[in-house]
C-alpha cells in the first residue's frame, strides 16, 4: 500500500491507496514522496521565472497533476485516533509538515487536478480547493 505514480499521456497521476487516506505524518511522507516521484517523471525546462526569490520551474512534456484514489474514499480528512496518541512535539513537526505539503501543492509547476473518486470530508476538502480543477465522480 502506499501511493501510485505514473504518466498517462501528458498528465502525471498520483493514486492515492491508504485505505481511508486519512492525514497524518505517513501521508505527509507517501504525498511528499509521491511528489518527487512525480518530478522524476517529466523532463523539467529551464528556470523561467522567479518569484519572492523562489525559482519556479516548469515541464515540457506534462501539462497536469492528478490526485485521486483507489476505493470509495479520496480522504476522511485528520486522522484524529492518530492525533490522541501523539506528544505535542510530534503534533508541532506533524503541522509543519501539513504547511510545508500544502506549499508545495500550491507551486507545484503543473495545473493540479482533484479527481474525487468517493468520500472527502472536512478539511481534505480544501486539498480538493487548492487544486486547479476539481472533479468528482460517486459510484
Amino acid at each position: 500500500m502506499g501511493f501510485e505514480v505514473e504518466k498517462i499521456g501528458s498528465c502525471v497521476v498520483i493514486t492515492m491507496n491508504l485505505g481511508e487516506n486519512r492525514l497524518n505524518t505517513n501521508f505527509i511522507r507517501a504525498m511528499n514522496k509521491a511528489l518527487d516521484e512525480a518530478e522524476k517523471l517529466v523532463k523539467k525546462s529551464a528556470i523561467f521565472y522567479e518569484l519572492c526569490d523562489v525559482a519556479f520551474c516548469r515541464y515540457d512534456d506534462a501539462k497536469c497533476l492528478v490526485t485521486t484514489a483507489v476505493g470509495k474514499y479520496y480522504s476522511l480528512g485528520l486522522d484524529l485516533e492518530w492525533m490522541a496518541n501523539q506528544q505535542a512535539s510530534e503534533l508541532l513537526q506533524f503541522a509543519d509538515g501539513s504547511q510545508q505539503l500544502l506549499a508545495r501543492l500550491l507551486t507545484f509547476p503543473l495545473v493540479t487536478v482533484a479527481a474525487i473518486n468517493g468520500v472527502v470530508k472536512k478539511c481534505q476538502k480544501s486539498r480538493g480547493l487548492i487544486s486547479s480543477i476539481e472533479s468528482s465522480h460517486y459510484s
